[in-house]
C-alpha cells in the first residue's frame, strides 16, 4: 500500500491529470502531470472489463509494486494515474506493462 503522500485521491486532480500527458502500450494508459505538493502521487484506475473484483484487485496491487520498484526514477512533484486495458489480466502482465511504459 502507498503511504498517504503518495495517493492521488481527489477526483478533480485526477481528471485534470488525465488530460495531460499520456503513453499509451497496449496493456494500459499511463497519464502524467506536474502537481505542486513536492511528492510523486499516483492512481490505479481499475474498469470492470478487467475482469472481476479479485483480478481487478490483483491487477491493481502487482501494478503499484511495480511502481514502488521504480519509483525512485520518477521525478517529484508528479502525478500519475494507470488505467489498465483489458488485455493486461493477470499479475506479471501488470508489472511487465508498468516497467515497459515507464521506460519506453
Amino acid at each position: 500500500m502507498l503511504p498517504k503522500e503518495e495517493r492521488l485521491i481527489k477526483g478533480s486532480e485526477i481528471r485534470k491529470t488525465t488530460k495531460g500527458n499520456r503513453i499509451d502500450t497496449p496493456l494500459l494508459s499511463i497519464y502524467s502531470r506536474t502537481n505542486q505538493t513536492g511528492n510523486k502521487r499516483l492512481v490505479v484506475i481499475c474498469r470492470k472489463e478487467i475482469g472481476g473484483a479479485v483480478i481487478r484487485n490483483k491487477t491493481r496491487r502487482a501494478l503499484i509494486a511495480g511502481y514502488q520498484i521504480i519509483k525512485h526514477k520518477i521525478d517529484k512533484n508528479l502525478d500519475i494515474v494507470i488505467m489498465p486495458r483489458k488485455a493486461i489480466k493477470g499479475q506479471r502482465a501488470a508489472e511487465k506493462a508498468l516497467l515497459d511504459g515507464i521506460s519506453g
